[in-house]
């Protein structure tokens, strides 16, 4: 719908209205492009290609073009009647090739949406904006939708639906964020033509879009929302704004205690830290006193110890404790030594998820997943040190001891448990999508990496332990296409930090953990 007749027209560059006698007049255009995409893939239909001179989807475009430039003039009160008849005239002509065609014309049109899917680059989308690259992302979208409302009529469209609903996300979570890089001449022009209806074709109403989302622009403690509002059970829509003033008040008053909370200096970000343990929420502020962070840290195994992400940071000699730390964390160097300290935490873990089961809460001090984190990292940790030869014979004997006892905790915390560890899962899949449209964007850059891949981390393991008592396919869906923009987008971690690999990385993890192997 952003063809090169629109690119023209000086009205739309000026942000003008388009007037009605120029879409009457496009129907006239557009019915004998659909009349000449007919001929074509009649006379050509050997030499279709996904993206050749011919392609399978050509009438298919042509006919939903006519069909809501119909609708639209017909709703306005044009009379078009005579295109009417035209159009129904043209579209038995392409209903009888189809079934002469039969089942390889519909093949290769699903060939074409696979490959439009696979090619959607939304990572750049809008970041940084740019009104030609605005063109691109709309019309691929426009153009998958026309394919996907075909292809229903023939074929399961499950899966693809999952992923481009997911996609989306994204899409209109950086839609949201550029227009406040637009002009309003730009805004308008962006959204033409506007015969498109605004379900499902969402994308091509800014104007729509930016009245839902209300008044920007969008600063960075509104990023920060968006990223981390969910953690305290707000719902990061750009458009809440009550609830972002909500997010902005916490962390400022969390910022401004220094009585019941911890106190630190992080010597590499060199920034203030306050933590409180007890509900495990973390701020962070500059020497300004601006807020730079505001979040609930997700624990880490980074070393090989899973445990809260403040104390894994005192561990590697990152913080300076300036208020209420009295032990110090600790890495042995050994692998002995190591497996013994993350064999205690798990021990520790257990115990504690079993004091607490009532207080057990998504992103709190104690969770549900805690004990099943040891577990797969401990378990991956032996086997990692097994391998290079290491005698652990007496720690994997431990080990199966661990393991029972939190059978044993399973059984005693019945269902529930294991709804809560379930929900667990859900929320972090639920907002996988925020931590891929956040990446590499969000400052303090390495605070932000860390918490990302150890909600990965979280992610990832929940999946496996409740892949034997759930139906997890959709979810996996979602996980794997957001993982190949996840992908995508990694190299710029390194590009943003050049030593963030290091502290990312993590030999011990399994390949399928792709996120701890930076150079694989």
């Amino acid at each position: 719908m952003l063809d090169n007749i629109w690119r023209t027209r000086p009205e739309f560059r000026r942000g003008k209205e388009i007037p009605l006698e120029l879409f009457a007049s496009q129907v006239k255009w557009r019915l004998k492009y659909f009349e000449e995409s007919i001929d074509e893939i009649r006379t050509f239909f050997d030499r279709i290609e996904v993206n050749g001179r011919f392609r399978a989807s050509s009438p298919y475009w042509e006919r939903s073009e006519v069909k809501y430039l119909l609708a639209y003039l017909e709703e306005a009160g044009a009379d078009v009647s005579e295109h009417r008849a035209r159009y129904t005239i043209l579209n038995r002509t392409w209903e009888e090739t189809e079934r002469h065609l039969g089942k390889p014309l519909r093949d290769a049109l699903m060939a074409e949406l696979q490959y439009d899917l696979t090619r959607r680059g939304l990572d750049y989308f809008f970041d940084p904006c740019f009104v030609d690259e605005t063109d691109n992302a709309i019309f691929s979208r426009t153009y998958m939708e026309v394919l996907l409302t075909e292809l229903r009529r023939d074929h399961d469209l499950r899966e693809i639906d999952i992923k481009v609903v997911t996609l989306d996300r994204i899409m209109r979570f950086k839609y949201e964020r550029g227009l406040d890089t637009f002009a309003p001449g730009d805004i308008r022009y962006i959204g033409r033509p506007t015969y498109l209806p605004a379900d499902p074709f969402w994308w091509v109403h800014p104007s729509l879009i930016l009245a839902q989302r209300g008044p920007g622009p969008i600063d960075t403690l509104s990023l920060h929302f968006a990223r981390h509002g969910p953690d305290f059970g707000l719902s990061g829509e750009l458009s809440d704004h009550e609830g972002a003033q909500n997010y902005f008040a916490q962390a400022a008053r969390l910022a401004s205690l220094r009585e019941g909370v911890e106190v630190y200096y992080q010597t590499d970000l060199e920034n203030l830290v306050v933590y409180d343990r007890a509900s495990n929420t973390f701020a962070a502020g500059n020497e300004k006193g601006e807020i730079q962070s505001y979040l609930r840290p997700e624990a880490t195994g980074i070393s090989g110890i899973y445990r809260p992400y403040v104390d894994e940071r005192d561990a590697r000699g990152l913080l300076i404790p300036l208020k209420e730390k009295v032990e110090r964390a600790t890495t042995a160097d050994a692998p002995a030594g190591l497996v013994r300290q993350a064999m205690e935490r798990y021990a520790a873990v257990v115990h504690e998820t079993g004091a607490h089961l009532d207080a057990l809460t998504v992103k709190g001090r104690y969770t549900a997943r805690a004990p099943y984190c040891c577990k797969y990292l401990l378990g991956y940790l032996l086997e990692y040190h097994e391998a290079q030869g290491v005698e652990l014979a007496s720690a994997r004997t431990e080990y199966e001891h661990l393991n029972r006892q939190l059978a044993a905790l399973e059984d005693r915390g019945g269902s529930a448990f294991r709804e809560q560890v379930f929900a667990e899962l859900q929320f972090f899949a639920e907002n996988y999508w925020r931590v891929v449209a956040s990446a590499t964007t969000l400052e303090p850059l390495l605070t932000e990496a860390e918490n990302d891949f150890n909600e990965r981390d979280a992610l990832a393991i929940l999946l496996l332990e409740l892949g034997r008592d759930h139906d997890l396919a959709e979810m996996k869906i979602r996980v794997d296409v957001l993982d190949e923009l996840h992908r995508s987008v990694y190299p710029d971690y390194k590009f943003r930090d050049t030593g963030i690999y290091a502290t990312i990385a993590a030999d011990y993890y399994p390949e399928g953990f792709w996120w701890r192997h930076p150079k694989k």
